[in-house]
């Protein structure tokens, strides 16, 4: 195989040994070949599979095992990396193999792109080459298949990548005003969990990420502090559901740390349709979980 494909992209330095290898000749693998439990969780598998899952949903297609990026410089998917996300508890990717049985493509499972959906456009900006008129490729994704469970008043179905851009590609994040003031009266413009009541410090969280004014529901909102809601949206902070009481959950290192006064913080939770929405309080909840793998 030495007609490999030219993608879109360009990949971020990485100091070391560079998780996505360079070389004309990679060497190509099977499945089997990969079986054994590889390296360990390290900053190299966390570029790896940040990265993987950015070309994924840049390329809306599956990761080619071996690719050229747009400067030509040849690529190739790293087997250790590859080895790590095979031999997970529950593995992280599926093959497409040719007819010799090795590896001609990857697909990121659906708890890898879940952990880093929150930061899908970032990552897509970082490695997406522009073309001349300084749009991006289409990156859509289907939600609804990675958290089936979820049946809000908006339906993943028709939010998927609603966000209009401009040609700096700055997201507009329609009805954003009125969201943030539906969200802040139902909480009485107060943090659900601290009770601040400085406006310039509060924040109209998304529980499902914004996709779009469907998800601008007031279900799908809580208000929080600031710094509250950057650990919210990063799966650091989550809210457990007891039948009807809803306590604060810190996850992962931040449960013992500074925030870790913050566990089983007791929230009182708007009524109506202004409650949040408990299939999403639970699926964030699970989300955060996972990432941290608690699950």
């Amino acid at each position: 195989m030495t007609d490999y494909p030219l993608l879109p992209i360009t990949l971020p330095e990485f100091v070391g040994s560079h998780p996505f290898s360079r070389g004309q000749n990679p060497k190509l693998y099977t499945p089997e070949e990969l079986r054994d439990r590889g390296i360990g969780k390290t900053a190299r598998t966390d570029f790896f599979e940040r990265y993987l899952a950015a070309i994924y949903w840049a390329l809306e297609d599956a990761v080619p095992y071996a690719f050229r990026t747009a400067d030509g410089t040849v690529r190739s998917l790293d087997a250790g990396c590859l080895k790590f996300l095979l031999n997970r508890n529950r593995a992280d990717l599926t093959f497409d193999c040719g007819p010799d049985g090795k590896i001609v493509s990857v697909t990121p499972g659906r708890k890898l792109l879940e952990l880093y959906l929150p930061i899908r456009d970032r990552l897509i900006d970082e490695i997406l080459v522009r073309s001349a008129a300084g749009r991006l490729l289409s990156s859509t994704l289907d939600l609804r298949s990675i958290a089936p469970e979820i049946q809000a008043r908006f339906d993943p179905d028709f939010v998927i990548d609603e966000r209009r851009r401009v040609e700096s590609e700055r997201v507009i994040r329609e009805g954003a005003a009125q969201f943030r003031k539906a969200v802040l009266n139902a909480w009485s413009g107060k943090c659900a969990i601290t009770g601040t009541d400085i406006d310039v410090v509060l924040d109209a969280a998304h529980i499902y990420p914004y996709l779009g004014p469907k998800t601008n529901d007031v279900s799908n909102g809580i208000a929080l502090r600031s710094d509250l809601h950057r650990l919210f949206d990063r799966g650091l902070l989550a809210i457990r559901l007891y039948d009807s009481i809803a306590r604060v959950e810190m996850i992962g290192k931040l449960a013992g740390g500074a925030y870790g006064a913050f566990t089983g913080v007791e929230l009182m939770l708007p009524t109506g349709r202004c409650c949040p929405d408990s299939r999403l309080l639970e699926w964030h909840r699970r989300r955060a979980e996972m990432a941290a793998g608690t699950d």
